[in-house]
């Protein structure tokens, strides 16, 4: 089992470089960056997952499920 995604911009822009850390369901931190398309994988049963990336308010998600799409915001942004 694994969960993929991708990291979007509010414009849909691809962020690469986030950092992603994911709670699998055995209680391990897995740690990955997306990719310069925005997309990441990360393998085991996921939990949580947080994002974050220079510029951006960090995002989370609490029971990911298949294919997500993570929209990092500007600071202040609503």
């Amino acid at each position: 089992m694994s969960l993929s995604g991708t990291v979007v911009d509010i414009s849909g822009a691809a962020i690469a470089g986030a950092e992603i850390a994911a709670t699998t369901a055995d209680g391990r931190t897995v740690s990955a960056e997306s990719a310069p398309d925005g997309t990441f994988t990360i393998d085991g049963a996921v939990t949580s997952l947080r994002v974050a990336a220079p510029g951006f308010s960090g995002a989370e998600v609490p029971t990911p499920n298949g294919t997500v799409r993570v929209v990092l915001r500007p600071p202040g942004f609503a």
